[in-house]
């Protein structure tokens, strides 16, 4: 929850700070988040990664991981995250996706504290538009996270760049689920 609780602030704070170094002019249109995404990556040994296929059912189909999730907008009252570690779930919407392995082991699906704020072309010229994008991981049972509430700025920037261009990559790749915003 401290995780939760913290990662809530320093969106607003990052988000201020775009704000302020990118704002509109009066005269333009403003400011428009234009997807909320969220990035699911397997993470740990690479043995381990190698050796195990995780994967969702989402609408009745099997999606292998790592996937992406993308709303349009801002996506409001809409949770897209981890529940909490001892589930093994992913929650979307009010949807609660079970993560499954094969072959068996014992794992962990948690939210990463590392989030992207991924600047989009507006809808038209005097719009400024962003998306933001969150992180969960599926990682071995007795593995850290891959990032720590703990960290310091630069280690948050970094992991905030990580985020986007792995969002870039499974976009690209076509392994995008589109999630309807009443979902």
């Amino acid at each position: 929850m401290t995780r939760i609780i913290a990662l809530a602030g320093l969106l607003v704070v990052l988000l201020t700070a775009y704000l302020l170094f990118h704002p509109a002019k009066p005269s333009q249109g403003g400011l428009q988040i234009k997807h909320r995404y969220l990035l699911v990556t397997v993470e740990g040994p690479p043995e381990w990664v190698e050796n195990h296929q995780f994967s969702i059912r989402w609408q009745g189909q099997v999606q292998t991981l790592p996937v992406v999730f993308r709303v349009a907008g801002a996506g409001e009252n809409m949770r897209l995250g981890a529940l909490p570690e001892i589930e093994s779930s992913l929650i979307i919407g009010t949807t609660k996706l079970p993560v499954q392995v094969e072959p068996a082991t014992e794992f962990r699906v948690s939210n990463e504290f590392g989030v992207s704020f991924m600047p989009e072309p507006g809808t038209h010229g005097d719009v400024t538009a962003l998306s933001i994008a969150g992180w969960v991981t599926v990682s071995p049972k007795d593995q850290p996270g891959k990032t720590s509430p703990m960290a310091g700025n630069d280690e948050f920037l970094a992991t905030g760049k990580t985020v986007e261009v792995e969002v870039k990559k499974l976009l690209v790749a076509g392994r995008v689920i589109d999630v309807p915003p009443e979902q």
